[in-house]
């Protein structure tokens, strides 16, 4: 039984299979199951069953997973202790995060971090909100900047940014009131919606004023919105950060009353968090306060 055993285990329960585990660790795959078969040996247990499709976790294996992992954190912990010791923060950390917060945030985010942290590795994971929801749920993440409720109930939500939603509209359109639109005027819109995932503080929006959609297109990014958009073929609701895309050819008229998504920096629940994430969440924090992108009193 080795530390790499569990190590092992880890990254199959993780990728779903062997091969893709093997790849991930630069081992053979013969490799890779010559250790799970001596470890399933020493527990008397099998933890795998494997299949044309790849491998899962037997209920023997599900209940030995979370043991696994917390053994593996707390040597991580140690040799990072050791390196705090000797003056230096060293260690990953795996941050999730969404186009808008993407294009807007992270580079001089990241920029300001490594020169103050450079050995520190960062891994970026860019997903819809679904999916930084199950990579926060399944432990594949330490960090993640969320939306409004689509965080799991096993991390910790800190709020950060109120992000005022907009709507995008052809060029030739004028809103009874030629400042703004409201709910009113949202009604009796053709939308065009990102697909579910992508959009859960629109859906939010539209279930709170009771806007029942009947929506043509349901498409990936804010790019495709805008271009459908300003070729006539529907309206858009998206958040003010995502309007970063160009806009020459639509208008971008606020909501009134305003609408809002909250964007949050959640952070994985554990009794001794790694140093570097520490470090990585802690500088978020003040980042986002300098720069003013933190416009949501901390809690006390």
């Amino acid at each position: 039984m080795s530390l790499f055993s569990f190590k092992i285990v880890d990254t199959i329960a993780k990728n779903g299979s062997f091969a893709k585990a093997a790849d991930a660790l630069h081992m053979t795959p013969s490799a890779v199951s010559h250790a799970v078969n001596k470890l399933e040996h020493e527990f008397k247990l099998q933890l795998f069953v494997r299949n044309r499709h790849g491998a899962s976790l037997t209920r023997d294996g599900e209940r030995l997973l979370p043991y696994i992992r917390t053994i593996l954190q707390y040597h991580e912990l140690l040799h990072l202790e050791v390196a705090q010791i000797h003056g230096s923060i060293t260690g990953s950390v795996r941050l999730g995060t969404f186009n808008s917060v993407t294009v807007s945030w992270l580079p001089r985010l990241l920029k300001t971090f490594r020169s103050q942290y450079p050995e520190i590795d960062i891994s970026i994971h860019q997903g819809s909100y679904m999916d930084i929801a199950a990579w926060l749920e399944n432990d594949e993440i330490d960090l993640a900047f969320v939306i409004n409720h689509t965080a799991p109930k096993n991390v910790d939500v800190i709020p950060l940014h109120q992000d005022p939603l907009v709507c995008i509209t052809p060029p030739d359109y004028t809103p009874p009131n030629p400042s703004y639109v409201t709910p009113k005027d949202i009604s009796r819109m053709n939308l065009i919606l990102q697909h579910d995932g992508y959009n859960a503080e629109i859906l939010d929006f539209l279930a709170q004023h009771h806007i029942k959609v009947k929506a043509s297109f349901h498409i990936e990014t804010t790019a495709a919105m805008v271009a459908l958009v300003s070729s006539g073929f529907g309206f858009g609701i998206v958040s003010k950060m995502d309007s970063f895309t160009p806009i020459s050819d639509v208008h971008i008229y606020p909501i009134h009353p305003p609408a809002f998504r909250v964007v949050s920096l959640a952070c994985v629940q554990h009794s001794f968090p790694a140093p570097a994430t520490v470090t990585l969440r802690n500088m978020i924090l003040d980042y986002t306060q300098q720069t003013n992108i933190q416009n949501i009193p901390e809690r006390p």
